[in-house]
């Protein structure tokens, strides 16, 4: 390609004329056909050679793309739009005409008819290339809707499986034609890998042999990223926080479970054409590039169902519709998608549940632990959804409710969040999280480093949350260790509070990833949490009264209390995973500059007060019987020090104490008090002698 495109310049410059070698480009780029994931290879086989070819011709790179939109006609654009939307080359967007409406289905599609016997397999090819530009189908943008030029087919029924309870009504004249445009794009796809292009056996044997292939490492692919059958629903979840919502509904995210088959109902707003493209293949996301950070790329992770589910199906607004791989009866069953005209079940009312994913459950499948292990803080970080349900139980014979429902309240705008449990024999049980967040803008020189992946990303926001449970027990409790979040759990690194951020992970969703630019960035920013999260301590008993009134959680808690709770959550080293040992060794000396501990003075009138003073005025002693035979009084009186509370000393680790700037007693220091204590003595038995002296000498 390369070399066809250092010819074309050549000729450019000999005839002086820069539109005939466009010409050849543009109408090379109209006869390829569209096949789903190819966009890719659009990019790195053509237009990054032209780019490169007419960059160093002193063709400017825009002006030549834009010479070539500016020769196609109207059913070339067509075809360039395709490429400028799903590569952004805003050369080749035609903006202007997209009014956020869809066209009437009379100007989206004309079916396309069926090849005449006579043509050859490269003659059919040619065909449906050409066929590829006869109509529209809808897409979803960020901007509002999209025309692209794709293949249509007739409407017809899915023979794919014959024997249904429900039907599912589609229309086909005016009044459902989001119906059938929605059919139509299911078509579109299916024609996009191969399907139905009326090749003849030759041509067809190719197609399989490639769907074979394809296949084969979707199964390994799906196999290996999801070893464990619980991944899927972490994945689901991830997705339906991805989702929009009506200002009037509290998104809701409901298992429906039986020893048959999972339902997967979700209140969104449902599924629009782009997400449906989005699933049908591997590595995309409806989010485009990384701008604010995301739970969950809609494609690679709802392939983790195939974990559980032979069959899954998808039934959202106008889209019915499913992937087999039920004993390779289907090629590239993990993406192709199969129209349904009808369901094995009534499903739940759709003005409720917008979508509704219906899984039937493979032999063997063991799934009673995953939804088990659902807990309420899986919605702490999450950015849209508020509630999630699970009904019934797998396998489970008895006919009681089984239900249990998890939900999220924030209070005092967001730094207090409840989150609350109804479980299967109806009791209520609440958690609150201390939450602090801190919004990040990247700067420019990280930009740079990672502008492929994340080249539109402005800010970013980490967090920190603190289990407050432990505050309400008489005796403090030290929470277990909690996972690191990335919006959903990974694995424990060792903390006794949750870190959270958009943290650059592996599909499988087990760690974040080591030596990774953004990750190693997002860590160094993250040492200001925890200076952020004492000063949200220190007001903490405020901040629960005025939020929580009702509970009179706050009028229970004192700031020393608070204190310790604080300290006592600070992790040591042999507590930590290793990755995270330079963020408490950094988070501490910041810490050290600000962190107060309460002492207690005696003043002029003899009343005891409590005074907060600086680390570096503490000395830490356990030890009753040097504080008994060496007072607050002289370390006072002689270093101008206090020694640590005694509740503190004996509750919280002597080491992060000391990492925090409290002073050990040394031996070297009790010596030089006993040395000053009897310099002090010794002036003092030396004057009481001389003044002894002076009177008996008057006296005489």
């Amino acid at each position: 390609m390369r070399t066809w495109f250092i010819r074309l310049q050549s000729l450019t410059m000999k005839q002086g004329n820069n539109e005939e070698p466009m010409q050849y480009i543009l109408e090379f780029l109209t006869y390829l056909p569209v096949f789903i994931g190819q966009a890719r290879l659009i990019q790195e086989i053509i237009l990054g050679p032209l780019d490169d070819v007419f960059s160093k011709s002193g063709v400017n790179i825009v002006s030549a793309r834009t010479r070539i939109w500016k020769l196609a006609d109207e059913k070339q654009k067509n075809k360039l739009e395709i490429w400028g939307h799903t590569l952004n080359i805003n050369d080749w967007k035609n903006n202007s005409k997209w009014s956020g409406q869809l066209y009437s289905i009379e100007d989206q599609v004309s079916v396309l008819e069926p090849p005449e016997s006579g043509l050859n397999s490269s003659e059919t090819i040619v065909q449906v290339i050409r066929d590829v530009l006869r109509i529209r189908v809808t897409f979803l943008t960020d901007n509002g809707y999209m025309a692209i030029t794709t293949p249509a087919a007739p409407l017809i029924k899915s023979s794919t499986r014959q024997s249904h309870l429900v039907s599912i009504e589609i229309n086909n004249n005016n009044e459902n034609e989001s119906a059938r445009a929605a059919f139509e794009h299911i078509e579109l796809i299916r024609r996009g890998f191969g399907v139905g292009s009326g090749l003849d056996s030759s041509g067809q044997s190719i197609v399989n042999n490639l769907q074979g292939m394809i296949e084969r490492s979707l199964q390994k692919l799906s196999n290996d990223l999801y070893s464990e059958q619980g991944h899927f629903v972490l994945e689901l979840i991830q997705n339906a926080d991805d989702n929009q919502y009506a200002s009037d509904r509290l998104p809701t995210l409901r298992f429906v479970l039986s020893d048959k088959r999972i339902l997967v109902c979700n209140n969104e707003i449902g599924f629009q054409p782009n997400n449906v493209a989005a699933i049908c293949n591997v590595g995309t996301t409806t989010k485009g590039k990384h701008k604010q950070g995301y739970a969950g790329h809609k494609g690679i992770g709802f392939k983790s169902v195939f974990m559980v589910s032979n069959r899954p199906e998808i039934h959202s607004r106008d889209y019915h519709f499913c992937f087999d791989t039920v004993d390779g009866t289907q090629q590239i069953g993990y993406i192709l998608p199969i129209w349904l005209d009808e369901c094995d079940e009534i499903l739940p009312d759709a003005d409720e549940w917008t979508t509704c994913i219906r899984l039937p459950i493979q032999r063997g499948s063991r799934l009673q632990e995953n939804f088990d292990n659902i807990q309420a803080k899986l919605l702490l970080f999450l950015n849209r959804l508020r509630r999630i349900e699970i009904v019934g139980q797998p396998m489970s014979t008895s006919n009681s409710d089984q239900s249990r429902s998890f939900t999220r309240f924030d209070h005092a705008d967001g730094k207090i969040i409840e989150l609350q449990e109804k479980t299967v024999n109806g009791t209520i049980i609440k958690n609150f999280w201390l939450v602090i967040k801190k919004v990040l803008q990247v700067p420019e020189d990280v930009k740079e480093k990672l502008r492929e992946v994340k080249c539109d990303v402005h800010s970013t926001t980490i967090a920190i949350a603190y289990p407050l449970s432990g505050l309400q027990q008489s005796v403090q409790k030290l929470p277990l260790a909690q996972p690191l979040f990335a919006y959903l759990p990974l694995r424990p690194y060792g903390f006794r509070f949750i870190l959270q951020a958009d943290f650059e992970i592996p599909v499988t969703r087990q760690e974040i990833l080591h030596d990774n630019i953004w990750n190693e960035w997002l860590k160094s920013e993250m040492i200001q949490l925890l200076p952020l999260a004492y000063t949200q301590f220190q007001n903490l008993p405020d901040l629960l009264t005025s939020s929580l009134p009702q509970l009179e959680f706050g009028s229970h808690i004192t700031a020393i209390q608070v204190l310790i709770y604080f300290l006592k959550l600070i992790p040591t080293r042999n507590e930590l995973d290793p990755y995270f040992n330079s963020f408490v060794d950094k988070s501490m000396k910041l810490l050290m500059g600000i962190i107060k501990l309460p002492v207690s003075r005696e003043d002029d009138n003899g009343q005891i007060h409590i005074e907060w003073v600086q680390t570096s005025q503490c000395v830490l002693v356990k030890d009753p019987f040097i504080r008994k035979i060496l007072p607050q009084e002289l370390l006072l009186s002689h270093f101008n020090m206090y020694y640590v509370p005694e509740q503190l000393a004996s509750e919280c680790n002597e080491r992060t104490l000391i990492k925090l700037g409290c002073a050990p007693l040394q031996f070297s220091s009790i010596i030089r008090l006993i040395k000053e204590l009897y310099k002090q003595h010794e002036q003092e038995h030396s004057t009481k002698t001389s003044s002894i002296e002076q009177s008996e000498s008057i006296a005489l």
